[in-house]
């Protein structure tokens, strides 16, 4: 196309630059090269539609992609949440439970306590609490147990003498009768 049109200007010069004359010697030269353009564009298009097409495609499977993502993380997310209530409320409702059961005078519980964390130092403390107070309640227990004895040997005593002193009360009273009877005699 380059001698072409080269030729097609020494025309234009030879015919004392008449533009039909370089017009004339140029025409239909273009024609080849602009279909290939032409053909280009449009395969162009079409590339560019693919293109677009494909990067659609992609885009639906990642936004596809991102929505199974963050539901998965949202099902995980509960799911934790479920087992971290529960590794945190379990614990809370056995120490109440069995403070309510030692606080209702039942000292025979055992508070078992699972794991290092500071709900299990918890029921480990309470339960240690419990062992106390059945130690506290068995000594008060033996106490007066033994105050039990110690008022009835008393109560047996106070009647033993209330009984010798009633048996030594009757000559008593015969010799002061006695002792009247004298008198007025």
């Amino acid at each position: 196309m380059g001698s072409g049109y080269r030729r097609g200007l020494q025309a234009y010069k030879a015919a004392g630059f008449s533009s039909a004359a370089g017009d004339q010697a140029v025409s239909g030269m273009d024609r080849g090269p602009a279909r290939l353009i032409d053909e280009a564009s449009k395969q162009i298009a079409e590339d560019a539609k693919a293109i677009s097409g494909e990067a659609h495609a992609q885009a639906d499977q990642a936004v596809t992609v991102s929505i199974v993502l963050v539901l998965t993380v949202c099902i995980i997310s509960a799911g934790m949440s479920v087992w971290l209530t529960r590794s945190l409320v379990r614990p809370i409702a056995q120490a109440v439970a069995h403070t309510q059961e030692i606080a209702r005078g039942n000292l025979a519980v055992e508070i078992q306590a699972r794991g290092h964390d500071e709900l299990a130092d918890l029921l480990r403390s309470l339960d240690t609490m419990r062992i106390a107070l059945v130690d506290v309640v068995t000594r008060v227990r033996q106490s007066s147990e033994s105050v039990s004895t110690a008022s009835a040997e008393i109560a047996q005593g106070n009647h033993d003498l209330s009984a010798r002193t009633e048996s030594q009360a009757r000559p008593l009273e015969q010799t002061a009768a006695s002792r009247e009877e004298l008198s007025a005699t």
